[in-house]
C-alpha cells in the first residue's frame, strides 16, 4: 500500500501540473497534515515520475503557501498559525470587497443566473443533509463571484487565499455553522447585484465573510493552546 495514496501517473503530459494537484487536494482532504514530510524521492517513486516535476509542484505549492521549506530541509506541509489566518483573512475582507463592487459594475445576466443556478443546486443539498457538496457549492458561488469581477489576477489571488483557509475550515465541526444563513445572505448578495447596490452588496459579503473567519481563529487558538499543555513525551 503507498504510503501517501496518490497513486502512480499513466499519462506524462504536463507531470509538474498533475503531481501539484494531487499534492494539493491531498493536503485540502487532510490526507497530507500539517507538519507533514514531503519527500520529492518518495513522491517521485509512488507516482511513477522523476522528481523534477515533483519539486516544480512543491515550488508551486510553496509559492501559494502551502508548503514550507528551508534550506538543506525537505519541504513540510504549512502548519499555519492563528496570527497567519487573521492575516489571509484581513487581505481577503479587503480583496473581496473590492471584488464584489466590481461584480456589480461587471456581471453579465448570464453570470446572475448562474448565481441563482447555483445557490438554488445547494437548498437542494441542504435539504439532503449532504454536508460536503453543499460547502462545494458554497465555494463555487463565491468563485464565480470572484470570474464576474472580470479580472483574471484578481480571482487567481482570491481562489488561492480561499483555498488556503479551505483545510482548516474542514478541521473542525464547529465551524459548519448554518447553511440556511449561507443561503439566505448568498441570495442577499444575488438581489443587492441586481438592484445595483453595491453598499449591501459588499456588507452582506463581509458578514458572510467575518462569522466563518472568527470562528476559524478562534478553534485555531484554542488547538494551538491545546498542544501547548500536552504533556511532553518521553524517550
Amino acid at each position: 500500500m503507498s504510503w501517501l495514496g496518490l497513486g502512480k501517473l499513466e499519462s506524462y503530459n504536463t507531470l509538474s501540473s498533475v503531481v501539484y494537484n494531487r499534492l494539493k487536494q491531498a493536503i485540502l482532504e487532510g490526507r497530507l497534515e500539517p507538519g507533514q514530510k514531503l519527500v520529492a524521492l518518495q513522491i517521485a517513486e509512488e507516482m511513477g515520475v522523476s522528481r523534477m516535476p515533483v519539486r516544480e509542484a512543491l515550488k508551486r505549492l510553496e509559492a501559494e503557501g502551502f508548503v514550507f521549506s528551508s534550506p538543506h530541509k525537505e519541504a513540510v506541509v504549512a502548519d499555519l498559525s492563528p496570527e497567519d489566518i487573521e492575516r489571509i483573512y484581513e487581505i481577503r475582507r479587503v480583496l473581496e470587497a473590492f471584488a464584489i463592487r466590481k461584480a456589480c459594475l461587471n456581471i453579465t445576466e448570464n453570470q446572475i443566473k448562474e448565481l441563482e443556478r447555483i445557490v438554488e443546486e445547494a437548498e437542494v443539498l441542504m435539504k439532503r443533509g449532504e454536508d460536503g457538496l453543499f460547502q462545494e457549492k458554497n465555494d463555487e458561488f463565491h468563485f464565480a463571484l470572484f470570474e464576474a469581477a472580470d479580472n483574471d489576477k484578481l480571482a487567481q489571488i482570491l481562489t488561492n487565499l480561499w483555498e488556503q483557509c479551505k483545510y482548516y475550515r474542514a478541521l473542525g465541526t464547529v465551524l459548519k455553522g448554518k447553511p440556511e444563513v449561507s443561503l439566505a445572505e448568498h441570495r442577499g448578495i444575488i438581489k443587492a447585484i441586481r438592484d445595483g447596490d453595491p453598499d449591501t452588496a459588499e456588507r452582506i459579503l463581509m458578514e458572510h465573510t467575518n462569522r466563518p473567519a472568527n470562528a476559524l481563529v478562534e478553534f485555531l487558538k484554542m488547538r494551538e493552546a491545546g498542544k501547548r499543555r500536552a504533556p511532553a513525551a518521553h524517550l
